[in-house]
């Protein structure tokens, strides 16, 4: 067990509603007060919540970039793994939960190595708790099905988009590769959740 710190306080003071909520945004800086206090300055503080300690928070889009054959897919498929077991990766704990992945680039490629580190790990196929959506499609447009899907299968901690251009492929006149992704995998995840894409 992890010793407790000022997030571990912080955090068990919100859930009993101790920390009041930040004041709402003045109309203008000139009306806002710049100079605050200690009390004020804190005041409204959301500690993070991990869902790997130290590395990956809830409520946030993450993006891994790199080169073709670089290991996006792979890191993000070891991530998805270790989530769904609540095993740790190296010394970093992480929450265990529900995954879903979104198999866009190659998803006969993503099964291949599922199916590696299935064998790697040691973990069962039919109970770990990662789902995958297979194929390419404009994510604005099928938001709605997948979010109706997420309901019946329940809480989810961790979304996949892989990778964001294919995704970006698939709808037409997008200003760029990330804007897309960002807006489809915002759209999709629920509030106790975190996004991961990977980039090419």
């Amino acid at each position: 067990m992890k010793p407790r710190d000022a997030n571990d306080i912080l955090r068990e003071q919100v859930r009993s509603n101790e920390v009041r909520a930040a004041p709402s945004r003045p109309a203008s800086w000139s009306d806002r007060r710049l100079i605050l206090s200690s009390a004020g300055f804190v005041q409204g503080f959301v500690p993070p919540d991990y869902v790997i300690f130290g590395l990956l928070q809830r409520r946030f889009l993450y993006s891994i970039t790199g080169k073709t054959g670089a290991g996006k897919t792979a890191i993000l498929l070891l991530i998805a793994a270790h989530v769904a077991e609540g095993k740790k990766i190296v010394d970093r704990d992480v929450e265990k939960g529900r995954v879903v992945y979104l198999a866009g680039e190659n998803a006969d490629d993503v099964r291949m190595r599922w199916i590696a580190l299935a064998q790697q790990m040691g973990f069962d196929l039919e109970t770990l708790d990662v789902h995958f959506i297979p194929g390419v499609f404009k994510i604005s447009e099928m938001q709605d099905h997948i979010r109706t899907e997420i309901k019946q299968i329940g809480p989810v901690n961790l979304i996949i988009v892989d990778t964001a251009a294919a995704y970006s492929r698939a709808t037409m006149k997008t200003p760029t590769r990330s804007s897309v992704t960002m807006r489809g995998a915002r759209c999709v995840r629920s509030p106790r959740c975190s996004a991961s894409r990977a980039s090419s």
